[in-house]
């Protein structure tokens, strides 16, 4: 079914179980040389593959996976030629195709020239070995060989010739070409099997929520009134840029909520929040912060002296706090980035928080 480390399965509509193995494969491997015919017994029949009956090649069955580096053809066309090589599958389908510059050979005395193919091969029956052209080559017929099978090592055979993806048609007597076969073998140790079942859950429903909201300055994504069951909230309709609950809430900004259950997440939620006049801004009269925006100081005046002073993000992380005894203090936001900031006073009987801006 699959080979490899991660599996996915899509559009799952019921449950269903797998089952997996380990393997490890001997990554050296063993290079076994001369498998099949290891060369010709007469040398006097030969051709070139003909377009009318192309291809011409051999019929192999694998018991193990190979890696066929390599195979000898013994050349007679005087000039140099090209040979297209093709792996076919049991259905005649090419799988790999190799194509060779081949030097010049001699008809009288052919040329033996090894063809490098590298070509992965798993264990399978009736794979194809075929030239779909080729310069003219040593064949030899039924009269020159011993005759089919011939082996492959310990991990296949060599079962016929052939011609034109018809295996049982005339000519399967015939030797086509391939000699010497070269090949890699591994050895592998198999793990026993083991099941996973996939349970298919239904997809949780949207949280329920109003889809308009107000809040207060220093609310945060928690703050809101949404149920639900493990809440996840974004950014983005589409999910993709998540927030932490203790995000502060933003005037005129949408937010997106899902729930989940049984490891699956529900669709998303839209929650539009404006921000209302809540007991921070009356309470936040009493005071005054200048200069706003801010590049290196700002000065706090109070009607009650101040316990101490927090400074925050538009996260909700804490940058300062600082501890203060008097209703008139003067900070330096010098070492804070540019952009927006909360900042909230605690005092003896209040809690006052109010926004800043760093130049």
């Amino acid at each position: 079914m699959h080979t490899g480390s991660e599996l996915v399965l899509e559009n799952l509509q019921e449950n269903t179980t797998v089952w997996a193995e380990g393997v490890n494969y001997d990554t050296d491997g063993t290079i076994v040389n001369g498998g099949a015919r290891l060369n010709p017994g007469d040398y006097t029949g030969g051709a070139a593959v003909s377009p009318a009956s192309s291809p011409w090649g051999l019929r192999f069955t694998l018991t193990e996976d190979i890696i066929l580096n390599s195979v000898d053809v013994f050349i007679k066309s005087e000039a140099p030629g090209v040979i297209v090589i093709q792996l076919k599958d049991e259905y005649y389908q090419v799988l790999e195709e190799v194509m060779v510059n081949t030097p010049a050979g001699n008809e009288d005395d052919p040329l033996q020239y090894t063809v490098n193919l590298d070509l992965e091969i798993p264990a399978g029956t009736n794979y194809s070995l075929v030239a779909s052209s080729s310069p003219k080559l040593v064949r030899e017929s039924a009269a020159y060989h011993s005759g089919f099978p011939y082996p492959l090592g310990n991990v296949g055979v060599i079962t016929q010739g052939m011609l034109q993806d018809t295996p049982g048609a005339a000519n399967a007597t015939t030797y086509y070409f391939f000699y010497n076969w070269s090949f890699t073998k591994f050895e592998d140790c198999i793990s026993n099997r083991e099941g996973a079942t996939i349970t298919v859950n239904d997809i949780p429903n949207l949280p329920i929520g109003e889809e308009n909201q107000t809040f207060t300055e220093g609310e945060t994504l928690d703050d809101l009134d949404v149920e639900g069951t493990n809440l996840s909230w974004y950014a983005d309709i589409n999910g993709n840029e998540p927030l932490d609950g203790n995000t502060l809430l933003t005037d005129n900004t949408t937010y997106y909520v899902s729930q989940s259950a049984e490891g699956c997440e529900s669709g998303l939620l839209a929650i539009t929040v404006t921000e209302s006049l809540g007991i921070n801004d009356q309470n936040s009269k009493s005071f005054t912060i200048t200069p706003v925006p801010a590049s290196e100081f700002i000065s706090i005046s109070n009607i009650e002296d101040i316990n101490n002073i927090e400074i925050y993000n538009t996260i909700g992380q804490p940058v300062k706090i600082i501890g203060a005894k008097n209703v008139q203090e003067i900070i330096y936001i010098g070492d804070l980035a540019e952009g927006v900031y909360i900042i909230q006073l605690n005092t003896a009987s209040n809690k006052i928080i109010q926004r800043i801006i760093k130049e």
